[in-house]
């Protein structure tokens, strides 16, 4: 029979697992400090439109409907008002979910964030590029305003292959100036965007009409839209808005 371990060795593991993990996070923090050495100058967007990508036309907020930034941010981001650049609330359910479903369902990504990833990194997801993620956008919120961080994000994000900016999006889906948009297109816009070659109105408009009708009523509950607004909105997807 083996010997049990003595008093003074027990004593000795918290001792050395703590000595570990203070090494862990010492080293994890240099790396996190190097990679923020060469980060990108992202006061440079404060007034200059990024260069353009595919089919797109750079439309300032000013000019979108009002509906169609309160239903990405209701879509996407609904912290978006109130964090500096990550929620990490956020962060955590997306990683229980991918646990529980064994797979990576949500990103757990802002706004910010996505803006960042669009501007200025790939698509590979690496730990390097969410730190660097990470980092962008919490400069972004330090140099840019919150305003100007939605106006870029809109007319870069992809909404398709090529397609780029909510203009390019709309005229490709409703052959009309996205200023010209209903309630319930600002919605289909904003639904796509978690995957939008995925929930696309051409390869899979009913799980995009799934996704559709409850961010209308997410819309409809925290007063976005009115009533009369809403039964507009489900009136035009039951005649088939989505199979034009």
């Amino acid at each position: 029979m083996g010997k049990k371990p003595s008093r003074r060795a027990k004593r000795k593991w918290p001792f050395w697992a703590g000595l570990i993990l203070a090494g862990l996070a010492l080293g994890f923090s240099g790396y996190v400090i190097f990679l923020s050495l060469d980060l990108p100058d992202v006061s440079r967007y404060k007034n200059k439109i990024p260069p353009a990508k595919g089919e797109r036309v750079f439309i300032p907020l000013s000019a979108l409907p009002g509906v169609l930034p309160k239903a990405v941010i209701a879509a996407e981001d609904c912290e978006f008002y109130r964090h500096h650049g990550l929620d990490y609330e956020a962060i955590w359910d997306a990683f229980k979910e991918d646990i529980a479903e064994r797979r990576v369902v949500r990103g757990g990504s802002t706004i910010t964030q996505q803006l960042a990833k669009n501007l200025y990194l790939s698509k590979e997801k690496t730990l390097n590029r969410k730190i660097r993620e990470a980092l962008i956008a919490r400069e972004m919120e330090r140099t840019l305003s919150k305003k100007r961080i939605l106006e870029l994000y809109l007319n870069v994000v992809e909404w398709g292959d090529g397609i780029y900016g909510v203009e390019a999006a709309s005229r490709r889906y409703f052959f009309k100036s996205v200023p010209e948009i209903s309630v319930a297109e600002a919605a289909i816009l904003a639904s796509m965007l978690p995957n939008p070659h995925y929930y696309n109105p051409d390869n899979h408009p009913e799980k995009l009409e799934r996704r559709v009708r409850r961010l209308l009523q997410i819309m409809k509950n925290n007063r976005i839209i009115s009533g009369v607004e809403y039964d507009q909105a489900i009136r035009e997807l039951a005649a088939g808005l989505l199979e034009n």
